[in-house]
């Protein structure tokens, strides 16, 4: 495309400028009258609105006809956020850089090597004028004294200093009217000016040491510059007025590490925690939104740009103070939430760990309304991430759920009704598929999306059963994981068999409630392979890390290999959980039978000893019991003493079938350790 001509060129200097501001004004407007019909309608569709709803967990949760309009494929948006268009901020909004003081220093002077004084005080560039600086500070505090003493004083200077800004505004239309003269618009002139003050290291010092000494002076500088850096791309700062990469680093550290400091003296917070509804009445709290307001937007937007997963961390760490503030701007709020919900979920290391620091302070020490924002975009971000499951990425999950529960545990009175919704869902895709028998609702319910949601809400419980009144969710969880398991009979489904096994343990050991699950572990015993396989198959006949196995592993010694040592470990841990059970030698009567018969027919000699040894130990316990219980005088019927007996080897964990499970918990511990060390090196 060619240049424009010289009529095209004055035609777009005097009209092109206004037509497009008025065209963001309009879009502004029409989409925020878009954003209200948006809330008025949710809000007429929900009018209970979902803190107040009480939710009933009926008592069998596959039972019964399916709820209408019950969306199966998206079980885990149990719960969402009641105004998710008002997370995106108001682009209408203003965000222009800050009234700066005329009075405040630009030092143009080289920014070599800097040197401080001996006292360490301030810069040595900064004591040549140290007399103008103070002598500045005395009379602006001077005024700021006659302000307080004297209202007519003070109404004086506020109707000059309106008057004064009219003129300038009359100034500036009148020069955005002129057609010839300038050849520069109104935002060429102010980049042109911010060109022409460069900001070098020594401008950055000064303006710091005048802010750390109490003086308002330099922050609105300091900030407008921490804005145009946030704003700047990497290779592209002078047109901000940075003139150097170093300068760039030194404004956004000395902004980070200093402002929420600096923030708090000038509104003169103490060290003890302060909610928001006290905010507003601090002291200097009108005067200090605007600053506080630029710098929070700023960091926003230096987040988006960063990309380093480092810089991220150190970014967040800095800003987790700050909460109290984000707290003042719900919009920027939000953002900030959704911004650090992102982060977090990534798995980093460092990065998620910064990200969950904030996330657990804002619902640990914010009101309920916060908490319930945090719990639906980390859960919604839970889910997302284990769509796409890798063995590589199974301690990164691990990691998000420990921290996802500790999220849900910290008031169990606003993350309750979550949970029993969630579970709703769930439920009622699983009693769809075992109706249905569709492909892709199956294929739902065997997704990693479903069991790591499954696993979630598990764990959940395990943490609070005990110290909280959870057993309805415990008994629709087991429906639903029993659910899980007669629906997927099939020998593929062993490695899903086994983490329904899992889990049940897992909830029965936590709540000390017997669940069956011998009965699911006796058909792999039984489980029958031969050596023709394909050599490279090995390694994914894993049940860790597959829900499915492949067709041509079934009948491979692999795929036996794994379902008896799975087999065994999940009767290792149910029988240790109550080999002080009473009822210990009935419990194991089946089981026997069946590796007894197992051990007769099988020619591998490996399997045959794991089988063995583990009849030895659970016979030797079930002698124990049995002799303990011939010396006993109760009745069946006596339900104390049956609850306490063997009382005393329970608690320590003396019985023989416990000390076995302990002693090989212990050696499989150091092997996978020294497994550990060896594949660093």
């Amino acid at each position: 495309m060619g240049k424009l001509g010289k009529r095209a060129r004055k035609f777009s200097r005097k009209n092109l400028q206004s037509v497009c501001r008025k065209k963001r004004k309009f879009n502004a407007m029409r989409e925020n009258s878009r954003r209200r019909r948006g809330r008025n309608s949710d809000g007429a569709a929900n009018p209970e609105g979902g803190e107040n709803l009480k939710v009933d967990v009926p008592k069998n949760a596959l039972e019964g006809s399916d709820a209408s309009g019950v969306i199966v494929r998206n079980f885990f948006d149990a719960f969402s956020s009641e105004d998710e268009g008002s997370s995106i901020e108001d682009e209408s909004e203003s965000d222009d850089y800050l009234v700066e003081d005329p009075e405040c220093p630009y030092i143009s002077d080289s920014d070599d090597d800097l040197e401080f004084g001996d006292d360490g005080g301030q810069p040595v560039g900064v004591g040549n004028n140290n007399e103008m600086f103070q002598e500045i500070v005395k009379k602006r505090e001077k005024i700021d004294r006659l302000r307080k003493k004297d209202p007519e004083f003070s109404k004086f200077l506020d109707r000059h200093t309106s008057n004064l800004k009219e003129l300038q505004f009359e100034d500036t239309s009148s020069d955005e009217g002129e057609v010839g003269g300038k050849d520069d618009t109104g935002e060429a002139e102010e980049l042109n000016s911010a060109k022409r003050k460069s900001l070098t290291m020594h401008t950055i010092d000064v303006w710091c040491w005048i802010t750390l000494e109490g003086s308002m002076l330099s922050l609105p500088n300091l900030l407008n510059a921490f804005r145009a850096a946030c704003h700047s791309e990497s290779g592209d700062l002078t047109t901000v007025g940075v003139a150097k990469k170093e300068v760039y680093a030194k404004i956004l550290t000395s902004v980070l590490g200093e402002a929420d400091g600096i923030f708090r003296g000038f509104l003169g917070l103490s060290s003890s925690k302060v909610s928001v509804s006290n905010l507003s009445s601090c002291r200097n709290w009108l005067t200090m939104r605007p600053l506080i307001k630029s710098y929070l937007r700023s960091s926003l937007f230096l987040l988006k740009q960063l990309t380093e997963n480092q810089t991220l961390a150190y970014t967040l760490s800095k800003l987790r103070p700050s909460i109290l503030f984000f707290s003042a701007f719900p919009v920027l709020f939000k953002r900030f939430i959704k911004v650090s919900v992102r982060f977090w979920a990534t798995g980093d290391k460092q990065l998620s760990a910064s990200s969950y620091g904030i996330l657990h302070d804002i619902c640990t020490n914010l009101s309920s309304e916060w908490l319930d924002i945090c719990l639906i975009e980390t859960h919604q971000s839970f889910v997302a991430r284990c769509k796409f499951v890798e063995p590589a990425s199974f301690d990164k999950i691990k990691y998000l759920n420990d921290c996802l529960v500790e999220l849900f545990s910290t008031d169990l009175h606003s993350s309750y009704p979550k949970v029993v919704s969630s579970l709703q869902k769930m439920a009622a895709a699983l009693r769809s598929s075992l109706k249905t028998k569709n492909k892709d609702e199956l294929h739902l319910i065997h997704s990693w999306q479903y069991i790591c949601s499954l696993d979630l809400w598990i764990n959940f419980i395990s943490r609070n059963i005990r110290n909280h009144d959870l057993h309805s969710l415990l008994h629709s969880v087991i429906q639903i994981v029993m659910g899980i398991a007669h629906l997927f009979p099939g020998r593929r489904y062993f490695p899903l068999r086994i983490k329904c096994v899992q889990m049940l343990n897992q909830l029965s050991s936590a709540s000390s409630v017997f669940i069956p699950i011998v009965y699911l572990l006796l058909e792999m015993v039984e489980c029958r392979g031969n050596d023709n396989t394909e050599p490279g198959l090995k390694q994914i006949c894993d049940f860790s890390s597959v829900l499915k196995v492949p067709k041509q592993l079934l009948k491979s010694s692999q795929f036996q290999e794994q379902c008896i040592l799975s087999a065994v470990e999940q009767l290792s841990i149910h029988f240790a959980q109550w080999s002080c059970c009473i009822s210990f030698p009935e419990l194991v009567a089946i089981p026997l039978i069946v590796m007894k018969k197992f051990i007769q027919e099988s020619t591998v000699d490996s399997h045959r000893r794991i089988v063995k040894r583990l009849i030895d130990q659970i016979e030797n316990n079930r002698d124990f019991v049995e002799r303990k219980r011939n010396e006993v005088s109760f009745s069946p019927g006596d339900q104390v003493s049956t609850e306490s007996f063997l009382q005393f080897e329970k608690s320590n964990s003396s019985a023989p079938f416990s000390l076995y499970f302990r002693n090989m918990h212990q050696l499989k511990s150091k092997s996978s350790k020294a497994g550990g060390s060896t594949s660093r090196k």
